[in-house]
């Protein structure tokens, strides 16, 4: 199993308070769509992929109180049965992540006894889409583990 990009918990960028008003906007106005409070800018350091994340006619900078709400609530769940997890895990990640926190309480509660921790120094949301020096170094590292475990 890898992950990239996840955590226990949501993001610490995002205010407590947007949180809150998250959950209460699921259950009164579900479906109505909000600007993201993460800037395009979060994905990566690469400037060209940050254009393409903007140009691509698939992604909206717009998300409901729902989705929000139960992706929050989702991530928190499934740190609670990461337990669960005894296939080897890879988990990689990026120090400038700001989309979901707790990566290292995440890790700690997999119950996989052959589990690897990654993080990348400098590094945002998509680690297999950063600068090139940096994604051929995460990429050598997907690979040498994949190689070890399939």
């Amino acid at each position: 199993l890898v992950l990239s990009g996840t955590g226990s918990q949501p993001g610490t960028d995002i205010p407590k308070i947007l949180l809150t008003l998250t959950k209460i906007l699921s259950k009164i106005l579900p479906a109505v769509h909000v600007k993201s409070p993460l800037p395009p800018e979060f994905i990566s350091r690469d400037m060209a992929v940050v254009k393409a994340y903007i140009n691509d006619p698939l992604v909206y900078n717009v998300i409901t109180p729902r989705l929000a709400h139960e992706m929050n609530r989702y991530v928190v769940i499934g740190a609670q049965n990461a337990f669960k997890i005894k296939i080897p895990v890879l988990i990689q990640l990026g120090s400038r992540d700001t989309a979901f926190s707790g990566q290292k309480e995440l890790f700690g509660m997999i119950g996989a006894k052959d589990k690897t921790f990654k993080q990348y120094e400098g590094l945002k949301h998509e680690v297999y889409n950063e600068l090139v020096a940096d994604r051929v170094k995460v990429l050598a590292d997907l690979k040498n583990w994949l190689d070890r475990h399939v």
